[in-house]
């Protein structure tokens, strides 16, 4: 598979970079560490593996991770269908502080 052109944001912050598979070369500038995350369109990544390539401080290799979001659909609440919650007005007539 061939490299292709991809920009990388880190922090907010966008660079230029290649992306083959989940390989990527990314400029030093952007301070990325392994254990870091870094996106690419709608994909996260995390680092788990940054090279300074020949200790140039030029280019960094990333060996990373996609991040998989949690797709699990939430519980829904059992709906009341009451509408509101009971009063006990027994012996007050309704009024509060009565009795």
């Amino acid at each position: 598979m061939a490299w292709t052109n991809v920009e990388i944001t880190v922090n907010g912050e966008t660079f230029l970079g290649h992306q083959r598979d989940l390989d990527f070369v990314v400029r030093y500038e952007s301070g990325l560490g392994v254990g870091d995350q870094f996106s690419i369109g709608k994909l996260t990544y995390v680092a788990l593996s940054v090279e300074d390539e020949a200790n140039r401080q030029e280019v960094l290799n990333i060996k990373a991770k996609e991040v998989k979001k949690n797709d699990k659909s939430k519980t829904r609440r059992n709906d009341d269908s009451a509408g509101g919650s009971e009063l006990d007005s027994e012996g007050n007539d309704g009024q509060l502080g009565a009795d």
